[in-house]
């Protein structure tokens, strides 16, 4: 039997495995929901990208928070971007922007990086090196025009996008600096991939036309993943909505995988698609319509189809599994156990 990391890399790679590698991707919301027993299949049932370990509590929402059944919560982040919250374990919706005035752009100030930029070198070197034992380490969390768009808010965000405006020149300058800064960093702790997580795609379209994003934001990303690229990295892109018309560029920027919106893409068009461009895909099961809604023989049925048609037994391809808010524990649990099940012989 090969080990969850050399499972992974062979997906990577296209090249076969003994069962269909999966990634677990917790949530509070399906731990605050679940409990004990969500923990309980999650360890019965170890994925390969060790992105389960035992909360210490289970998370809850803040006092206060829950009025009359009704969840309601505002917070700022590191960043200074204040969200609203109206789902527990779900993420909100930006409603103060503190660059939504390019006066105080001199003045603002990023924050403070990764435990993998502030610890000593040796001891992060350590770190990365114990998780390599068993599983691939990748990390970076690059992003653009999300971190754009929660700093001025959506509209000013295209709008200076569009305009080609000095100031937001001037911010995608020192933001790219600031990203490229934790590329390099990784580079030197010997980690197998950077992520990168943007969202470009609305459910039909681009949310920036392809020139947009070629003028705008691909150079920039260039200049963040070329130390990666340079050594040999896996690149790891996540992005919702329709990216069709973006995969030669992904491709261009090195992505060797991707995780998208599965259900906006006719599945055997995108496979055909990714394997022309040797693009690994991190596949989502339907989470808005047949995890939440459906029945689980229904969730099996179509986690079936995902790892036919991807073929994932002979590589290229990973299930991803993430328990949201209203998700049937019976349809999680048939899910990680219809992909466990899925081996070769």
């Amino acid at each position: 039997m090969i080990t969850p990391r050399e499972r992974v890399m062979n997906a990577i790679h296209f090249k076969p495995v003994d069962k269909a590698p999966m990634l677990y991707c917790p949530s509070d919301a399906g731990y605050y929901e679940h409990g004990e027993k969500l923990i309980r299949l999650y360890e019965t049932h170890p994925d390969d990208f060790g992105g389960f370990s035992r909360p210490a509590v289970i998370p809850a929402p803040r006092e206060g928070t829950v009025v009359n059944g009704a969840y309601y919560d505002r917070r700022t982040d590191e960043w200074g971007t204040e969200w609203e919250y109206r789902v527990f374990g779900m993420m909100g919706h930006a409603i103060g922007f503190p660059l939504k005035d390019w006066d105080r752009l001199n003045d603002y100030v990023f924050p403070a990086q990764p435990w993998y930029m502030t610890d000593r070198l040796d001891i992060a070197m350590q770190k990365v090196n114990a998780r390599k034992e068993r599983y691939l380490f990748w990390d970076g969390s690059v992003a653009l025009l999300e971190r754009l768009s929660a700093l001025r808010g959506f509209e000013n965000c295209l709008m200076d996008l569009y305009e080609d405006s000095e100031e937001v020149n001037i911010f995608l300058d020192r933001l790219t600096d600031y990203f490229a800064q934790r590329v390099t960093r990784l580079v030197c702790l010997g980690a197998d991939g950077i992520t990168l997580a943007d969202d470009f795609g609305t459910q039909n379209s681009l949310i920036l036309s392809r020139e947009l994003f070629r003028s705008a934001l691909k150079p920039r990303f260039k200049r963040i993943l070329r130390p990666a690229v340079d050594a040999g990295l896996y690149i790891h892109l996540h992005s919702c909505g329709y990216i069709w018309d973006l995969l030669d560029d992904f491709k261009d920027l090195h992505v060797t995988s991707i995780w998208p919106q599965l259900p906006l893409f006719d599945m055997e068009r995108l496979r055909d698609r990714l394997r022309e461009l040797g693009m690994a895909l991190q596949i989502h099961t339907d989470r808005a319509g047949v995890m939440t809604s459906g029945s689980p023989m229904q969730v099996k049925a179509l986690a079936k189809e995902e790892m036919r048609v991807f073929d994932i037994l002979n590589g290229g391809s990973w299930m991803h599994v993430e328990t949201d808010t209203g998700f049937p524990f019976e349809n999680v649990e048939t899910l990680v156990k219809t992909i466990s099940g899925y081996r070769r012989g």
